[in-house]
């Protein structure tokens, strides 16, 4: 059994909003690639592929099948929000292979954190608007469903996880004056999922795809800050692919707590979300957990200042927003400091 799993963000940028990645943990069984031979990564198979009578890259499909891609991709168009949610709900009621529609509402996808946060007043469900789906149907949704989880049965690949790693603004800000550093958040939330990876899955060797942080080439300090226990070697570093290999490094003490030796293969690549569809799963994921909240965002301060148009937090739109509802934070009690996201 090969083990296959993709970590991705979205809302890294944005003045508004969460920060939110998230990762998805694939299993493929009967797996034909060559063994590892000390190449980069070992081999991983193409899941577009392999999932191709029921999955595809295309919003419009005249198959019905499901779309799953760079979130960019998916969300674009008039019916963005559409395909994002059928494609993120289908993966959700596949989680474990049981094929139950088990995300009904906002707070229980958003009971897939390991460590579920306390939700700032404009994220609190306030008039019942938690249900899912909001942009498509139950019906819709059940098809979809139900459609990959014969295209998971068919081609013996089964999604096992998808988990969400958030940063609401108070705590992005509070991090960030903590560091000094906005980068070195996006650092903690993949090494978050990193380590969860090695414990729940690193029996397995799996192979984990990261799309890359910042344009930097180097993650040695990342991946010893996640799994301190790991001998970790560098295989690949480049402008586009940094390749890593980690193994357990005490094989006496994996003796002695008789468990399975853990490994692991992680690339952190340019670009990962249009090339590993895990990656592709994970950014759609964390696109919909971010769309979610700015949509009770935007309900929150229209109906409390319904002369200001909403945001979606990104660019000069997001600063005209804060120009307009500054005079409007005493009255409301609301501390900028739990508002804005800092730079």
């Amino acid at each position: 059994m090969l083990v296959y799993a993709g970590i991705d963000e979205a809302g890294y940028g944005p003045f508004f909003g969460p920060m939110v990645m998230v990762r998805t943990v694939w299993t493929v069984t009967e797996d034909r690639r060559p063994a590892t031979d000390g190449q980069p990564s070992g081999k991983v198979p193409d899941l577009w592929q392999r999932l191709s009578d029921g999955v595809t890259r295309e919003n419009r499909d005249p198959e019905g099948r499901i779309a799953i891609d760079d979130s960019k991709k998916v969300h674009s168009g008039k019916h963005g929000h559409h395909h994002l949610e059928r494609g993120v709900l289908a993966m959700a009621g596949a989680v474990g292979g049981d094929g139950e529609p088990a995300v009904q509402t906002l707070e229980q996808w958003l009971a897939l954190q390991p460590e579920p946060q306390t939700l700032l007043p404009w994220y609190i469900d306030g008039d019942g608007d938690g249900l899912l789906p909001r942009w498509i149907t139950r019906g819709q949704a059940d098809i979809a469903r139900a459609m990959l989880a014969r295209s998971l049965d068919r081609s013996g690949v089964r999604l096992g996880e998808i988990a969400i790693e958030m940063l609401l603004e108070d705590r992005f800000n509070q991090l960030v004056r903590l560091s000094g550093n906005k980068g070195a958040l996006g650092n903690m939330l993949a090494a978050r999922h990193l380590a969860a990876i090695w414990r729940s899955w690193g029996h397995a060797d799996p192979r984990v795809v990261v799309d890359r942080l910042g344009g930097r080439a180097h993650y040695l300090r990342l991946l010893g800050d996640a799994v301190p226990e790991a001998r970790i070697q560098v295989a690949l570093e480049t402008n586009t692919r940094s390749v890593y290999r980690l193994t357990e490094a005490d094989a006496e003490h994996v003796k002695q707590r008789a468990q399975p030796f853990r490994s692991m293969w992680v690339s952190f690549e340019v670009e990962a979300d249009s090339r590993h569809l895990p990656v592709a799963a994970a950014s759609m994921g964390a696109k919909y957990t971010r769309e979610l909240l700015m949509e009770r965002f935007s309900k929150w301060f229209a109906a409390r200042l319904p002369d200001i148009r909403p945001t979606a937090g990104y660019g000069s739109d997001a600063k005209r927003f804060w120009l307009e509802i500054q005079p409007h934070l005493q009255h409301l009690g609301i501390d900028p400091l739990l508002l804005r996201r800092q730079r």
